[in-house]
């Protein structure tokens, strides 16, 4: 297989036969017309399309196969166009003649991916029957849904047996955050994670409820102390949202709890001088990094700024001081580095549900009934930018004037230049407020 750069056009050849063109063209989910296409244009050059969807809402894709000879081999060659409302109405104009909205498109676009992947009414009322079918296929999963008494959605948990197997070889710090999901009922995406011996994100368990509060997070952390093993030593990082804290308080209550400070550390700038490193004894040294003193000491492994002994690896300060011994950087970081343990954490294996005509559900599982959320299905197209918080910066375009080369205005607003219209209202109003 050959590919190219996605960011360019996105081709793929592949080496086939006459009867893998058929083979692809029966398990595809492409029309009648355009599978006898791909039959009966096998010597010819003219492409034939065969529908597809890919793993993203809202999005389908046509992949646009060509067959082509090469020194008595033939190769499939396609390209991945995506289906948006425009390429609809160019597609109707082109082969139809008909002129259609933009609108009656992108309906058109919503009911295809019904038609494939269901309405989210039906997706509702199947979430037991494929929770019930991952545990089966996975044991050591665990999942749990609850409804209301009118047999809504409202909350649902998930972590996979991969996950809570991993998780004994992760540290023992987790991030909590949520971020909203944008479909028709909405709601909240709860996502839990931590690091492994590579500082990779691993993830532990997943959750979905209407919105962020204190009753939400609260049952969220009860279903999640029942599916991990709880470390000693736990702690969790997350933004300053005041229902996690409330929910980590009550659940975890000997866990500790801090808040993210990545956005406030990017904007601080790093230092690359070069420590100097004095002996104080065999394994005490005494580093001096931009006029500031800290006092290593190896066989404790601790430094004063507390990197080395909070993340378990040898700090600037700490490698300045081990390569002045000529010693071995990996002794001192901890065990939860090493490659075996890296390698543990990842030796499970995700098995699929299969196709749904296979499941075999109990009655007692496919009898449950599940309705969408009550929420108000909002007009209109929805955001897909998320919301920024305050704690995040944002780096805005600042305006430069080019009279007085100042920053916080432009010429046309300048208070400095000379005025080119003595009575304009910007001078009007700059001499009557000096008089």
């Amino acid at each position: 297989m050959i590919s190219n750069n996605e960011d360019e056009v996105n081709m793929e050849n592949i080496p086939i036969t006459s009867d893998r063109i058929e083979e692809i063209a029966e398990s595809s989910c492409a029309s009648q017309k355009s599978r006898k296409r791909v039959r009966k244009q096998l010597k010819e050059s003219p492409p034939c399309k065969i529908l597809r969807h890919d793993a993203l809402l809202e999005k389908i894709m046509f992949k646009e196969i060509r067959a082509k000879m090469h020194r008595g081999q033939m190769w499939l060659e396609y390209k991945k166009i995506e289906v948006t409302p425009a390429f609809v109405e160019n597609e109707m104009k082109k082969k139809f003649g008909i002129d259609i909205g933009y609108h009656k498109a992108w309906h058109a676009i919503q009911k295809v991916v019904a038609c494939i992947r269901g309405s989210p009414e039906e997706n509702y009322q199947i979430l037991p029957s494929y929770l019930h079918m991952m545990v089966c296929k996975n044991p050591g999963t665990y999942t749990s849904i609850k409804r209301d008494a009118q047999n809504r959605f409202s909350y649902m948990f998930f972590a996979h047996a991969t996950s809570v197997a991993g998780w004994s070889y992760c540290r023992p710090a987790i991030a909590v955050d949520a971020m909203l999901l944008k479909f028709e009922y909405r709601g909240v995406l709860f996502v839990v994670e931590s690091k492994d011996a590579n500082n990779q994100i691993f993830p532990l368990c997943f959750g979905v409820a209407e919105s962020k509060n204190n009753e939400a997070y609260i049952w969220f952390f009860g279903e999640m102390i029942k599916a991990i093993q709880v470390h000693r030593e736990l702690v969790f990082l997350s933004d300053r949202n005041q229902s996690i804290a409330n929910g980590i308080r009550k659940v975890f209550s000997e866990a500790h709890h801090s808040f993210c400070l990545y956005h406030f550390e990017k904007n601080l700038k790093q230092r690359h001088a070069k420590p100097m490193v004095f002996n104080l004894d065999s394994m005490l040294f005494r580093i001096n990094s931009e006029g500031i003193e800290f006092i290593v000491d190896l066989k404790k492994r601790t430094c004063d700024c507390l990197e080395f002994q909070l993340d378990e690896l040898p700090c600037p300060h700490a490698i300045a001081a081990i390569n002045k011994r000529y010693l071995q950087k990996s002794d001192y970081c901890s065990n939860w580095y090493s490659k075996e343990t890296w390698l543990k954490t990842y030796e499970g294996h995700v098995n699929t549900v299969g196709d749904q005509k296979l499941w075999d559900i109990p009655q007692n599982v496919q009898s449950k009934i599940t309705k969408p959320p009550d929420v108000e299905i909002l007009q209109g197209r929805r955001q897909k930018k998320r919301h920024i918080p305050m704690t995040e910066s944002v780096s805005f375009k600042s305006t430069k004037c080019s009279q007085c080369k100042q920053v916080g205005h432009n010429r046309t607003t300048c208070l400095s230049s000379p005025a080119p219209r003595p009575y304009s209202k910007k001078h009007t109003e700059k001499y009557s407020n000096l008089q």
